[in-house]
């Protein structure tokens, strides 16, 4: 297993990606945040590390005319 740097953060990586059928992730107001259990992409001392996706950046992904989305603006 390697280890990568970014943004000062350790995470591990083993060459796949780690997201998930069944990914955690919640929905803020400002867009998407995905987030792993401690230890699983980086050393536990760094807690559940969160990604936030802007909606701005998937929003030709999104199905705004859905009832979840509505639900939320």
């Amino acid at each position: 297993m390697e280890e990568n740097s970014k943004g000062g953060m350790v995470y591990f990586y083993d060459g796949k990606a780690p997201i998930s059928k069944d990914q955690y992730f919640y929905i803020s107001e400002d867009g998407l945040v995905i987030y792993f259990d401690s230890g699983a992409i980086a050393p536990y001392a760094a807690g559940f590390p969160e990604f936030k996706i802007p909606f701005k950046d998937i929003n030709r992904i999104i199905h705004t005319e859905g009832s979840f989305w509505k639900a939320f603006h």
